[in-house]
């Protein structure tokens, strides 16, 4: 891993007769993806002095970084990748069955993803305002937050969207002018999905950060954190643009600093951050932002996390959290793949590993799946020691619940798309597919074939949950509402909520935004 300072964080309440001969700040920021880094520049713009620490250093001038079509390459990149290398199950001889056996930057995963852009559906807003009775949550006040932030670059000049961060749409004037074999599958496609065929030139034109959209049975143009030359729009332009403005904000940046601990007040009632002999302390609160990996890492090597998975590697116990590292869940993704017998259009992706993807020339041709709601959600993130620089053990466990039913779902799906590709025309079929189905007969192989080629070949790349919010009586759940630690004092996390959108009377109470891409 690479090198970098090592620190601990505080989180203290000091008052000014007694401030110590450290750097105070109000708050500290630990990550600055599109968590963390949003975050610290907003409290920054509301007065607050702030501090973010970032375990990578800055490429956002590298054109590999701000330019959306590099993403593959960024993504690559062995100077902002962490290497976490995961495993999909508990099982060893399934495990050998993957084909891919074998990122830390100023911006976080928003410097190298593909930069689309989507909203949770009203009911996944309002599923959490349920649980933990907070009415901020529901949906039709969540909006306010997208508006906040985007900078829509594609709606009639004066829309609403006036926030900082870029976002358009890709030119789908192929699907109204042209005649390629894409134009005949995405007609196929429509009459396959109970959609007029007649209208496909509208329905990809069909903006998907739209609210009340039925996002079940659609095609939509694709979003994008850019602008439309391609540029990626981040949060290291916003950083930098707060560190920039003439209103010298009080934002400090601490780059190449990888953050070991939080410390703590063990005799205060509740465990309280107090400080440490290193020179950083804040005087509300420490906010960790390090991503479903590295917040309940962090957490756990600060003592925050179930107990025994401590104990085992001496760490003393601050409070039992058993949730913490738990709860880890992503979308199953997989794909169709196949090479025609000319050039289709496309690209090969078929999951995310040092070198990817494989490039089998003009002729390849792949369409993506990804489950978004799948009914298994038992992985986890769990220490391998007590040093901060081991990447922890990370382990989806994917279809360990109703497995059954997400993979005959997912060949459903590739049945599906495997049917829209046989009206492609004669110049490019017969297609030689590649996976779930390998040979050139279409529906050759049996449910039971496909499933388990997608079984044992799923991946991902939208972890989410380890630090879970939850109802004050569920005793997995790491965070409350407002995403504050159970148990302790003056300390909040995040993970794959993209907390960002912070009004300057809502400084100390963060809300998320939408959920975001990682790789």
């Amino acid at each position: 891993m690479r090198s970098a300072i090592w620190v601990s964080l505080l989180a203290a309440v000091v008052s000014a007769a007694d401030e110590p001969e450290y750097e105070t700040y109000d708050y500290i920021v630990v990550g600055s993806g599109p968590g963390g880094g949003p975050l610290a520049a907003n409290l920054a713009r509301a007065g607050y002095s702030t501090l973010l620490v970032e375990a990578g250093d800055d490429h956002g001038s590298l054109s590999v970084y701000n330019e959306l079509s590099n993403f593959n390459v960024a993504g690559n990149d062995e100077r902002s990748r962490w290497d976490f290398f995961v495993k999909h199950s508990d099982d060893p001889e399934r495990e050998l069955k993957y084909e891919r056996l074998t990122a830390a930057t100023l911006g976080g995963c928003a410097m190298h993803n593909a930069g689309v852009c989507s909203l949770p559906s009203a009911d996944e807003w309002n599923w959490i305002a349920e649980i933990t009775g907070d009415a901020t949550w529901e949906s039709d006040n969540m909006r306010k937050y997208l508006i906040q932030t985007e900078k829509n670059l594609y709606m009639p000049e004066g829309s609403e969207g006036h926030g900082w961060m870029s976002i358009s749409t890709s030119d789908s004037s192929w699907a109204a002018s042209g005649d390629w074999p894409a134009n005949s599958i995405l007609a196929e496609l429509a009459e396959l999905t109970d959609q007029d065929p007649e209208q496909v030139a509208d329905l990809v034109n069909k903006d998907i950060l739209t609210p009340g959209e039925d996002h079940l049975s659609s095609f939509y143009n694709m979003a994008q954190h850019g602008d439309a030359r391609g540029r990626r729009s981040s949060p290291n332009n916003y950083i930098k643009a707060t560190l920039a403005d003439e209103a010298n904000y009080p934002l400090t940046l601490a780059l190449n600093t990888l953050v070991t601990k939080v410390l703590f007040d063990e005799d205060a009632e509740t465990p309280t951050a107090i400080g440490t002999t290193t020179r950083f302390y804040a005087r509300r609160e420490v906010i960790v932002s390090g991503g479903a990996f590295n917040s309940p890492q962090i957490l756990k090597l600060s003592g925050i996390g179930p107990a025994a998975e401590l104990e085992e590697f001496d760490i003393p116990v601050v409070v039992d959290l058993p949730g913490v590292g738990e709860n880890l869940g992503d979308n199953y993704e997989g794909s169709v793949v196949a090479l025609g017998q000319a050039p289709t259009g496309g690209s090969r992706i078929t999951g995310f590993w040092p070198g990817f993807p494989d490039d089998y020339g003009a002729n390849q041709y792949s369409c993506a799946m990804v489950h978004t709601n799948p009914k298994s959600q038992a992985g986890s993130v769990r220490l391998v020691s007590a040093d901060p620089q081991d990447a922890p053990d990370v382990n989806f466990r994917f279809f360990e619940h109703e497995g059954d039913q997400d993979l005959l779902e997912l060949v459903e799906a590739a049945n599906l798309l495997r049917e829209s590709w046989q009206v492609a025309g004669d110049e490019v079929l017969p297609y030689d597919e590649m996976h779930p189905c390998p040979g050139t007969s279409a529906g050759n192989c049996t449910i039971a074939e496909q499933a388990d080629m997608i079984k044992h070949q799923a991946y991902s790349h939208h972890a989410t949950s380890t630090c879970a919010i939850g109802a004050d009586d569920d005793v997995n759940a790491v965070l409350d509402s407002k995403f504050r630690v159970r148990g302790v004092k003056n300390l909040r996390a995040t993970e794959e909520i993209v907390a960002d959108a912070v009004k300057a009377d809502e400084a100390s109470e963060p809300k998320p935004k939408c959920k975001r891409h990682i790789k």
